[in-house]
């Protein structure tokens, strides 16, 4: 299984071992690209590239938020299908990974049955 098929492909499933290692390959990985956006944005404001516009300020608040909108939706959607497809190998349709969405209580069922519990042995949905 390649990283294309584990973050954009929903179809399958993933072990308790497979999942952990995305959620935390995800986490470094975006922990770096947002490290890379603040530095960029907080440079660009060294330059003096927001100061003809917008306040100093202004404009690197601006650029940082602009730049981690663009990324938030493949972020979660990375986040997403890994969490289908390890409803899928717990046996349960991936339509559970909406519990998520719920406060406080979704993010802690989702963590605890998806990374603590085994998955099944015999037919996967």
């Amino acid at each position: 299984m390649n990283l294309f098929d584990v973050y954009f492909n929903p179809q399958g499933t993933l072990t308790r071992r497979y999942f952990w290692y995305a959620i935390i390959y995800q986490f470094m990985f975006m922990s770096l690209v947002y490290a890379f956006v603040g530095t960029l944005a907080f440079v660009l404001q060294q330059l003096g590239v927001f100061s003809q516009s917008l306040g100093s300020d202004d404009g690197y608040a601006l650029v940082t938020l602009v730049l981690l909108a663009i990324l938030y939706f493949p972020t979660n959607l990375m986040f997403f299908t890994v969490v289908v497809k390890r409803y899928h190998d717990r046996g349960k349709s991936g339509w559970w990974s909406l519990i998520m969405f719920i406060p406080v209580i979704g993010f802690f069922w989702t963590y605890i049955e998806l990374g603590f519990f085994k998955g099944i042995t015999n037919h996967n949905q």
